[in-house]
């Protein structure tokens, strides 16, 4: 496992491109806008700026995919109890 974050962060920093291409594809991001340019690290790399004019909406990529696609699967588990929320109950109380 070592080794493969080893290579993975040496891939990121040799080729950004490649490496934010897969970070959304690995995540399945869904876009509204899509993306003009997938990052901009004109102003150094510590001001990198990513997904340049793309709109996505993060409550929809991490919460509503998971309420319709894993309705049933336990999303929060209250700490010091043995109980769970399922989503759509969560999404409820939101």
């Amino acid at each position: 496992m070592e080794l493969q974050i080893t290579h993975l962060l040496q891939k990121s920093t040799e080729n950004m491109e490649w490496y934010w291409n897969a970070a959304n594809e690995y995540l399945n991001l869904e876009w509204y806008k899509k993306y003009d340019q997938l990052f901009d690290s004109v102003n150094g790399i510590p001001w990198t700026r990513r997904f340049i004019n793309g709109k996505c909406n993060i409550i929809a990529n991490v919460i509503d995919k998971h309420t319709k696609n894993q309705p049933d699967k336990i999303d929060y588990i209250f700490e010091n109890e043995k109980c769970g929320l399922s989503y759509p109950p969560m999404i409820t109380m939101l």
